[in-house]
């Protein structure tokens, strides 16, 4: 034993046989030569570890055997429990991953039946919210274990190793050990690009197969290899000035401002001059007077195959919503989300109401120019419900041919089978045409500052039945929560 302390004493160490949280007998019984116990020696950092320590002094749960004459027989030694916290960390990842299972997600639907759930003449805006929670509800069940590609394993260690790294060459302060970090991380890094560049190889590939299937260029496809090649900007929220000019700092009063700043560009602007004055009041006059036009009016009945077209044609792959819609998921559902989505645009147009899930929506600001501090240099994504989109495109549809006729034949934005390379093109041709003939050719560029911010919604309303689309279509009662 007193070889034992010796050990202790020089080794920093504790035994916690003799610390207040053991229990039960410790030492050797008197008249025997050697110990009936072991002992625990431990670092005394690390004794908060230790919970509780026990010695089964009575043999409750040392291990023992029966003999022939069937007496328990027990080993020299008393058996020891300890409880200890241990905070273990691992650096394997995960095998798998979980997947949406559109085949789960369809069945689930066909048998949950969730397009009664919308009924004729029922409030759409509350009919809507519990059907819309239903098929959210039904969705979270509907995800399978994928195992994880090998290299895609391999390429998340490399990157969890680095980031690994970085940490450690944050709290180091030796000069040695900081090289032999940098050069680690070096080492790995060229390790993450290598495997990027094969997958971009890969993709690129694939990409000009596609283009040489399609002919020509694809703007498409031309921003499919841009993003895959440019990484993203991922930066963190930064000061911005408020609506009164002063500086925010904290992640609420920031969010705030933004909130204000598009509070404000959204909202209705008021006339100024005289003139703008009067053309508000002419627009309000025949918005009032197609209002009553609408309501007295019958509504469209969208039919089953309508509804189909639309979703099948939904592209895949795009930003989910605030309700976590997707259009992979609208696509998935089958004919019972078919039959659901036509009962709710059919009950929208019956009842000219908005659901509100379809009101609300997210708003991404990216930075265009000068300060990042001022707002007036943001320019915003409105991210709105992809199901509200669905019936965006049957109106456009059942309009499209009267929204055509009545614009302008150089318009080439929204219009099918025009494109804004086709002005260029033009405007080419008649220049080289002057240069040929040894004319001059005289060119005028305007934009209007912030156009889309500063137009209102009823001047659009106004136009579109100028075009002669049907009235009914854009007039919905929008109440808020």
């Amino acid at each position: 034993m007193a070889n034992y302390y010796k050990i202790v004493k020089r080794q920093n160490l504790e035994i916690l046989n003799s610390h207040p949280m053991c229990e039960g007998l410790w030492t050797k019984e008197e008249g025997s030569t050697k110990s009936v116990i072991d002992y625990v020696i431990v670092s005394k950092e690390k004794i908060e570890m230790f919970q509780n320590m026990f010695i089964d002094e009575f043999q409750e749960i040392t291990p023992r055997y029966i003999n022939q004459n069937n007496d328990h027989m027990y080993t020299d030694h008393y058996m020891i429990k300890s409880i200890m916290n241990l905070n273990l960390t691992s650096n394997k990842l995960a095998s798998y991953y979980y997947k949406f299972d559109e085949k789960m997600f369809h069945e689930k639907l066909q048998k949950e039946r969730v397009s009664e759930v919308i009924k004729q003449g029922e409030d759409i805006r509350k009919s809507y919210t519990k059907w819309n929670d239903l098929v959210i509800e039904i969705k979270e069940t509907c995800y399978k274990k994928v195992k994880v590609n090998r290299k895609w394993k391999f390429c998340r260690k490399l990157t969890s190793e680095r980031r690994k790294i970085s940490r450690m060459l944050k709290e180091t302060k030796n000069p040695e050990q900081i090289k032999t970090l940098k050069l680690k991380k070096k080492i790995i890094t060229q390790q993450i690009e290598s495997e990027e560049n094969e997958k971009n190889a890969v993709h690129l590939s694939r990409v000009i197969d596609e283009i040489k299937k399609e002919g020509g260029t694809n703007g498409a496809l031309f921003w499919k290899v841009r993003n895959k090649f440019c990484k993203k900007n991922n930066e963190n929220a930064h000061a911005v000035l408020n609506k009164e000019g002063e500086k925010c700092e904290e992640p609420e009063k920031i969010k705030e401002a933004y909130v204000q700043h598009y509070k404000d560009l959204l909202g209705t602007k008021e006339g100024k001059s005289e003139e703008e004055c009067h053309a508000e009041e002419v627009v309000d006059i025949i918005v009032k007077s197609l209002t009553n036009i609408a309501k007295k009016r019958k509504p469209h009945i969208t039919k089953f195959d309508e509804v189909k077209d639309v979703i099948k044609s939904l592209k895949t792959k795009k930003a989910k919503d605030l309700s976590t819609w997707k259009n992979s998921m609208i696509k998935a559902g089958g004919n019972e989300m078919i039959k659901s989505v036509t009962n709710i645009v059919n009950e929208v147009d019956s009842q000219m109401l908005i659901p509100f899930e379809w009101q609300q929506m997210e708003i991404k600001s990216i930075h265009k120019k000068g300060s990042k501090m001022d707002l007036n240099n943001k320019r915003g994504l409105f991210l709105t419900s992809n199901l509200s989109k669905v019936y965006e495109k049957l109106v456009k549809k059942r309009n499209q041919e009267l929204f055509e006729a009545g614009i302008s034949p150089w318009q080439t934005g929204g219009v099918r089978g025009r494109s804004t390379t086709d002005n260029i093109l033009i405007t080419t041709a008649v220049i080289e045409m002057n240069q040929y003939l040894n004319k001059e050719s005289y060119s005028v560029y305007t934009d209007a500052e912030k156009c889309f911010d500063l137009l209102d919604l009823n001047d659009g309303v106004v136009e579109l039945w100028r075009c002669g689309t049907d009235v009914r279509d854009w007039h919905h009662d929008k109440e808020t929560k």
